[in-house]
């Protein structure tokens, strides 16, 4: 219905519309004077547009309620019209749906009727094949061949079993059609074959079995004391299984529905194989003694004795026989198939067993480890799978018992807790033991010492790296490259974290607690703790009072470097037994597989030529390459937090001497040592033993140069550039105090052992460079002390603006050693600049 109808009036447009008929009528005040008619005009006409407006309105509202019932009257009635031609309609349709459904099952029931006969005619033929094959078999007396009664039998059986498929369009299952069934019928006559066959060895196999004990098959064989005629009846009858396999195989591998055998190996040696299974399932899996679950070994152990004592018999009398049957057996390797026939008894035994070791993880873990012990001896053996003619029953067979195992997740989850359990068990063991922390005394042989470099680890990190080989030979003999990897991942590498992290932590206790670096003090766990425990407020567990100053104490001085010493040597040891992990040839393999999966993985999407450049591209780095980086970082952390321990505790002692000179007179005895000067000294001379106790000669080479190009420059900054105009008497002491350091230093370099006797037999002054570090401090000693022509030629060379003039003047107060050293690669000891802020310290 149109909307305008029911639109209202705009009363703007009225409005404008009569402001412009005003303004056209009145232009101005002379025509007002008929105003009040037009008015009246206006109002007469406004009430006749109401009548009518109020009228028209009445009669559409009329109209439109009169036309809405109209329609949905015809609504209705086209709808029930509607529903009574669909409901006429549907009657129909199921009328002629039944019938025609009547008419198909009478037709269908005649039909099957009909079938009934061919179906039992079919049923009964096969059922007299079958009979007729296997009672030729047994009475037969003459050697099996193709064309034997039997076989005929048996072959004709199988014709009319591929006849009757062909005709029901009957075809083996396979993955395009995963649904699809095969005929009942085609089913049974299937069945009737494989039955028939598995008759047909029972019967050869029945004649074996009488020989194979003839001649004391399986424990006490006597194969060359057996009498010929014994020898004949087990060659008769070890050959006719063969010849039955052989035949088998032809009529069978043909793909019209006979599935080929799904047991692996040859017929007569599965049947050598039975007396064996008896005899092993009464030890070992009935009621006996020797049935343990708690000793795997016990039935492995016999299982291998079996192959190996088996080993000639198999190797000079049957496998001759496989090499006269002609080209079907000569590739077949008669002991090794043999032997990996008897694995599946070791493999059935671990799956009934190892549900009842779950709760007990001790016994799982020997379990898993002997199988695994297990196929390592067998692989040792040089056992490998048989080459069969029946391919697809070869690769379904697993020729490892650990993978009964391994390869259910459940089993492997469980096993791999207990591990990791076992594995943390002895890891906090090792960094528990009071002496964990402890530097190792023992010697070392000569390949260790030339595999650390004279490093001398702390005991943790020695059993620690213990523990990894162990677990490394524990796992490296897993079969799977998946199983191999989560052990790595699950166990290994996090015992070389968590080492890595309790160190870390040590450091960071050291940092918080230090006295040199801000508060002291002692948290459980940190690295050379007392025996007594402490918590953060300086009280021992026990309920005494262990004082603040104590704990300060093994945060200061030595014992404070001896603590950061451990945690180097303790890394560092770690880092290198990881290089040399890298590079061992198990995880090279194991790395190289990881590269080319995930390689692999990333080759989905990538073209053919990048595929081939990524495939020439050996794997880059080591499987411990972020582990490596890691420690190398925890290593050049412990090295800078010795030297601040150290130059921090050193410039302490130099600052408060400095601030004992400002309060006190200066000495002028220059030929005494300056006494104030001593806790220094002794500081920095013991650090700098302990340093070369402790540690490999080139980490100390490194520390020592850190430490006292600091040290010298704090010195440098403290005592002679903020010191401010000195007389003649305190400059001379000043030198004498500058060379001290260095005569300290020679001293302890010298004095320490150890390493230090090593440096000196290959060379104490080219290998140390003690002085070198120390050159601008005592190059600006000797300057600030110069006197006579020394002094005047110094000034001189200053004044004159090179650095050439400069450097003869330092060259001829330094003395000895000067050409020597810049002549080994040193920069110019004190530049000109610094040069002139040392004369003028000088009053004169």
């Amino acid at each position: 219905m149109p909307t305008a109808i029911f639109t209202p009036p705009i009363y703007a447009v009225a409005q404008n519309d009569a402001l412009d008929s005003l303004d056209t009528l009145y232009k101005s005040l002379d025509d007002l004077h008929g105003i009040d008619a037009t008015v009246l005009n206006a109002k007469s006409h406004k009430d006749d547009l109401e009548a009518r407006f109020a009228a028209s309105e009445k009669t559409v509202h009329a109209v439109v309620r009169e036309t809405d019932s109209s329609a949905r009257r015809y609504i209705d009635d086209g709808l029930r019209f509607t529903a009574t031609r669909v409901g006429f309609t549907d009657k129909h349709a199921t009328l002629a749906l039944t019938l025609l459904k009547d008419i198909e099952s009478h037709h269908r029931f005649s039909k099957e009727l009909k079938t009934v006969k061919s179906y039992v005619y079919i049923v009964e033929h096969a059922l007299a094949l079958s009979e007729s094959a296997i009672a030729e078999l047994e009475t037969a007396s003459s050697f099996l061949s193709s064309s034997s009664p039997a076989m005929k039998s048996y072959r004709s059986l199988v014709s009319f079993f591929r006849s009757v498929s062909t005709a029901c369009g009957a075809h083996p299952p396979n993955a395009a059609e995963p649904n699809y069934r095969q005929p009942h019928l085609v089913t049974f006559l299937r069945n009737v074959c494989d039955a028939t066959w598995t008759r047909l060895k029972e019967i050869l196999s029945t004649k074996l079995i009488p020989a194979s004990e003839a001649i004391g098959w399986p424990t006490s064989l006597q194969w060359s004391m057996a009498s010929t005629d014994i020898r004949d009846s087990f060659e008769r009858s070890f050959k006719e299984l063969l010849v039955l396999q052989e035949i088998g195989e032809s009529l069978h591998n043909e793909d019209h529905g006979l599935p080929s055998d799904t047991k692996p190996g040859l017929y007569s040696l599965q049947t050598l194989i039975n007396p064996i299974v008896l005899r092993y399932r009464y030890h070992f899996e009935m009621t006996r003694a020797t049935n343990r679950v708690d000793r795997p070994e016990w039935y492995l152990t016999y299982i291998f004795n079996l192959i190996h004592d088996h080993k000639p018999f198999m190797e000079d009398v049957i496998q001759p026989w496989l090499h006269a049957s002609g080209k079907k057996w000569s590739q077949v390797e008669a002991w090794p198939s043999y032997a990996l026939l008897l694995l599946p008894l070791i493999r059935r035994k671990l799956s009934d067993t190892v549900p009842s070791l779950l709760e007990h993880p001790s016994i799982l873990a020997h379990t898993v480890d002997e199988s695994v012990a297990f196929d390592l001896s067998i692989r040792n053996l040089g056992i490998i799978p048989a080459s069969y003619t029946n391919q697809a029953a070869e690769k379904a067979v697993d020729w490892t018992v650990s993978s009964a195992i391994l390869d259910r997740k459940e089993w492997f989850e469980a096993w791999i807790d207990c591990e990791r359990k076992f594995t943390e068990n002895r890891y906090h063991d090792i960094i528990s033991a009071p002496d964990a922390w402890h530097i190792t005394d023992d010697d070392y042989s000569t390949v260790e010492k030339a595999s650390h470099v004279e490093l001398r680890p702390t005991n943790s990190a020695r059993q620690v790296k213990a523990l990894v080989q162990g677990l490394t030979s524990r796992y490296s003999s897993l079969p799977g490259f998946t199983q191999r990897t989560r052990f790595l991942t699950s166990i290994q590498l996090p015992v070389i974290e968590s080492y890595y992290t309790r160190i870390s932590k040590s450091l960071d206790a050291f940092e918080v607690l230090s006295s040199v670096l801000g508060v002291s003090g002692l948290v459980p766990g940190a690295l050379g703790f007392s025996v007594r425990r402490r918590n953060l407020s300086g009280k021992d567990s026990t309920g005494g009072n262990s004082g603040a100053r104590e704990g300060e104490q093994q945060d200061s001085g030595l014992e404070g470097t001896q603590r950061l010493i451990k945690a180097l040597v303790s890394a560092r040891y770690i880092q290198d037994a990881l290089e040399g992990w890298g590079e061992d040839i198990f995880f090279l393999e194991l790395w190289e597989e990881i590269c080319h999966r995930a390689q692999a993985k990333g080759d989905r999407h990538t073209t053919d030529d990048r595929k081939v450049e990524d495939e020439t591209r050996l794997p880059e780095g080591t499987i411990f390459e972020e582990l490596l980086v890691e420690y190398a970082m925890l290593v050049e952390r412990a090295e800078n937090m010795i030297e601040r321990q150290i130059c921090g505790e050193v410039e302490g002692a130099i600052s408060a001497y400095v601030a004992a000179l400002d309060v006190g007179s200066s000495p002028v005895d220059y030929t005494a040592p300056s006494s104030g000067l001593h806790p220094a000294l002794v500081l920095l001379s013991s650090h700098l033993t302990s340093l070369q106790q402790n540690l490999p000669m080139g980490t100390v080479t490194s520390l020592y140069r850190r430490i006292v190009n600091s040290i010298a420059d704090y010195f440098w900054m403290k005592r002679i550039a903020s010191r401010g105009r000195m007389r003649l008497s305190e400059a001379k002491v000043v030198k004498y105090e500058c060379e001290l350091w260095v005569t300290v230093c020679k001293s302890a370099m010298k004095a320490s052992g150890g390493n230090a006797a090593a440096a000196a037999e290959s060379g104490m002054g080219a290998r140390w460079r003690v002085e070198g570090p120390w050159m601008k401090l005592v190059a600006s000693g000797r300057v600030l002390a110069a006197e006579g022509d020394e002094w005047e030629g110094l000034v001189r060379a200053w004044r004159l603006g090179t650095d050439a003039a400069w450097e003869e003047g330092v060259r001829s107060v330094y003395g000895d050693g000067w050409d020597r050293r810049v002549g080994e690669g040193s920069a110019v000891v004190l530049g000109r600049e610094e040069g002139g802020k040392v004369l003028r310290l000088r009053e004169d």
